[in-house]
């Protein structure tokens, strides 16, 4: 009796240890896959505010192009911000600022480029992420930077 108290025992214990394994693991999985989205996002959030920060000059024209944004120069020389869907690679041309923007993401569905603007004038880029949460569904999330030629076109149309 005393013996099957001791088996039914250690079944119970088995049990409960294999459970809070499973449970440990799909913990830390949830955890380290939501901690990789959260890296990528930032990433991308700074690679693109450095770049248009960079760029930012009433002679320079931004446009955009899907996953690409381009910042055009007086004499008509583009440098690139380019999202690689097929490789999850996000990365600029070198060129005027040397900028080391070169970097993989996790999780990351796509990202697109957008300019809102009137008359020519760049008024706000927007880059917008789509991102896999752990349960399979996509959300999108959007940055947005505007330019100094915007600002310029306030303050000119406040006043």
């Amino acid at each position: 009796m005393e013996l099957c108290i001791v088996l039914a025992l250690i079944s119970v214990v088995t049990v409960m240890v294999t459970s809070f394994t499973v449970l440990t693991r799909s913990y830390a999985y949830k955890a380290s896959r939501e901690n990789g989205v959260r890296l990528s996002l930032n990433a991308i959030e700074h690679a693109f505010d450095t770049w248009v920060s960079a760029f930012d000059d009433v002679k320079n024209t931004f446009s955009a192009n899907g996953n690409t944004l381009i910042v055009t120069y007086d004499d008509g020389t583009e440098e690139f911000l380019r999202f690689y869907n097929e490789n999850k690679r996000f990365t600029c041309t070198p060129g005027k600022y040397e900028l080391a923007i070169d970097f993989d993401v996790e999780n990351i569905e796509s990202v697109s480029f957008s300019i809102e603007g009137s008359n020519g004038t760049v008024c706000l880029i927007k880059c917008e992420v789509t991102y896999i949460l752990e349960d399979g569904e996509e959300e999108t999330i959007a940055f947005l930077r505007a330019t100094r030629a915007a600002k310029k076109a306030v303050t000119e149309g406040g006043d």
